[in-house]
């Protein structure tokens, strides 16, 4: 039976070469191929923790949504099975909207704490390390590395969320100063966030002195099993989930603590204000009632003062009203004076207009009467001389010769001069009166 299975076997099998040996060369691929992938597992293992232990990356990553203080990385640093801890800060925010609004998770520079060495140690792929603050590492993998050039600037949208950036960082544009890759991320998942469409974009570095934050926003834990035992053995699970509890354990304690030295006191202090508040409210509630009740009788006054000098204004504008009746009345009287007198002196004027022009032409008239009574005068005067002469000449030696002879009243002889020229002006001051 069995000498004609083996007979019937190789009878097929030299009938059917073809096919046989298209299904050992099959079989020879499956059976390389699956050699292949089980030497290649444990070389992708032993790469991978090689590259660990030489960047130092953490075991755990300690968060807390009130920071960490220095007590509390001192407390982690006390629990069994920590090697070391990194305190460090990260922050979530957005580029500018005209740099593509990516959200970016900006995190401190790895730097040595206390005598703890840095964890989690970047590669510097392009460019040079951080120096000053101001100064930003993007990272190098190839879907981030053409957004950014060295030398370039990366400016970040004012708010994150509810924050303003200027509280949390001291700068808001930074310049590119290298690119580099982080064992943090050895994947292309960066991680989710609180803030944008909460798919974080990319990673970047700055120097811790750029984070205004007063507590530490992340702690980096280093077991002290982790450089001896594979990160992909049970055994490291079975220690970490070990250490894991501790830390929960220590975490536990510091909330207490917290509750103590902050929390508490937090609550003492705001039980102090109100008891401040409330003594400082009592106070101001009985000063405010009594400057409300100055206020009312300010205002009684104020009203009463109000009234009365309403009351004093009322009668000031009546004595002006009648001051300026007065005055219109007076306004008028004297400017009818004014025109009376001025329609007088007018009249005077011509009155005395019409006596000039009557004085001068009754002193014309005078002075014709003047000249006219001294021609007279002179030619009496010339016929009395002529008279006395001839009189002289014809009378008697004997008889004595009367200068002063007596004229009849009724005769023709001139009269003297004194008279003629008191009766020429006499008349003349008749007729000028």
């Amino acid at each position: 039976m069995t000498r004609a299975l083996i007979r019937n076997t190789f009878r097929e099998i030299i009938g059917t070469k073809a096919r046989f040996f298209s299904i050992m060369a099959i079989i020879a691929l499956g059976v390389g191929f699956f050699t292949g992938i089980k030497a290649t597992s444990p070389s992708m293992y032993n790469l991978a923790e090689n590259y660990y232990r030489e960047k130092s990356l953490m075991d755990f990553r300690l968060v807390s949504t009130t920071g960490f203080t220095e007590d509390d990385v001192k407390a982690v640093s006390a629990v069994e099975g920590v090697q070391s801890v990194m305190p460090s800060y990260f922050f979530d925010l957005m580029t500018a909207a005209d740099e593509g609004g990516d959200l970016i998770r900006l995190i401190a520079v790895p730097e040595e704490y206390l005598k703890n060495p840095s964890l989690n140690d970047i590669v510097i792929n392009e460019g040079r390390e951080i120096e000053k603050s101001g100064e930003i590492i993007t990272e190098s993998v190839a879907f981030a590395n053409a957004k950014h050039q060295l030398g370039g600037k990366v400016r970040f949208a004012p708010m994150a969320g509810d924050s303003k950036v200027s509280d949390m960082l001291n700068n808001t544009e930074y310049t590119i100063v290298g690119k580099a890759e982080s064992p943090l991320y050895i994947s292309y998942q960066r991680g989710i966030s609180q803030i944008g469409n909460g798919k974080i974009d990319e990673y970047m570095y700055v120097s811790a002195e750029d984070f205004k934050i007063d507590r530490y926003t992340e702690l980096y834990v280093k077991a002290d099993y982790s450089d001896g035992v594979s990160a992909f053995s049970d055994e490291y699970i079975e220690k970490t989930n070990e250490l894991q509890e501790k830390l929960e354990q220590a975490a536990s304690e510091r909330e207490e603590a917290f509750q103590v030295e902050v929390i508490d006191k937090a609550k003492s202090d705001l039980a102090d204000a109100k008891e401040k508040y409330n003594s400082e409210k009592s106070d101001a509630d009985k000063k405010l009632s009594d400057a409300e009740r100055q206020i009312s009788e300010g205002e009684a006054e104020y009203d009463e003062k109000i009234a009365d000098a309403e009351r004093q204004l009322k009668d000031a504008q009546e004595k002006i009203a009648d001051g300026e009746n007065e005055l219109a009345a007076g306004e008028y009287a004297y400017y009818t004076k004014i025109s009376a007198a001025d329609k007088q002196l007018d009249e005077k004027r011509k009155e005395l207009s019409d006596a000039e022009e009557k004085y001068k032409s009754s002193l014309a008239e005078a002075q014709e009467k003047i000249a006219s009574a001294q021609a007279q005068i002179d030619s009496g005067r010339a016929q009395l001389e002529a008279g006395q002469a001839e009189l002289e000449s014809k009378a008697e030696p004997s008889a004595p010769v009367n200068d002063n002879f007596d004229v009849p009243a009724d005769s023709t002889t001139p009269a003297p001069d004194d008279e003629i020229d008191n009766r020429v002006f006499d008349d003349y001051q008749v007729q000028t009166k």
